[in-house]
């Protein structure tokens, strides 16, 4: 009973929260958050899951990547539990990693490797469509509502950022967000601060 409430309120949570995103009411706030600490978080609660499939997960935060941002702490929350959560439910042996830097443009990225089985190359363009699995298979198979990816880059959008996905069928994905988050202690990049 206690599995199947969890089942049915994660169900109507994606509903709603891709009825808000469709209707435009899905608000944004900027405050200062901390970065290293959400994805840290992201880790230790999906930690429990990997270990119960006997794999490893991780994360690494690149040298000079800011500790304290702005942003939506929350909904990038939500974005990297998605991410992060398909991966370890895709992946069965090895494991998952979620790396964090600044890239070139000035942008925070978020990758999340996994050594799933890898995304066919026709079945990529259609990940982000309501109600699709990456493999192609009828959600019941895995789980989840085949909302969650179409969910993250509807919110990925609205924060300005972008999302991509580079996977090789039997050598696992690589799932990237790129968000312009600016640096909360003013050490913003010149492109930033020129724009």
């Amino acid at each position: 009973v206690k599995t199947s409430g969890e089942a049915l309120l994660a169900l109507i949570d994606g509903i709603l929260d891709f009825s808000r995103i469709e209707a435009g009411k899905l608000d944004l706030v900027a405050e200062v958050f901390d970065l290293h600490a959400l994805v840290e978080g992201v880790v230790e609660l999906l930690a429990p899951r990997a270990q119960g499939k006997g794999i490893e997960i991780a994360t690494f935060v690149a040298r000079g990547t800011p500790r304290r941002v702005i942003g939506d702490g929350d909904r990038l929350r939500q974005v990297l539990v998605n991410l992060a959560g398909n991966a370890v439910k895709f992946t069965d042996i090895g494991g998952v990693g979620i790396c964090v830097s600044r890239g070139e443009r000035g942008a925070v990225e978020i990758a999340v490797h996994d050594t799933g089985p890898g995304i066919q190359a026709q079945r990529i363009p259609l990940l982000f469509e309501e109600f699709e699995q990456g493999d192609g298979s009828p959600s019941s198979r895995h789980g989840g509502t085949g909302l969650g990816l179409a969910i993250t880059r509807r919110i990925v959008a609205r924060m300005q950022g972008e999302v991509q996905v580079d996977s090789k069928v039997g050598q696992g994905s690589v799932f990237k967000v790129s968000l312009p988050l600016p640096d909360a202690d003013g050490h913003a990049p010149q492109a930033e601060q020129d724009e």
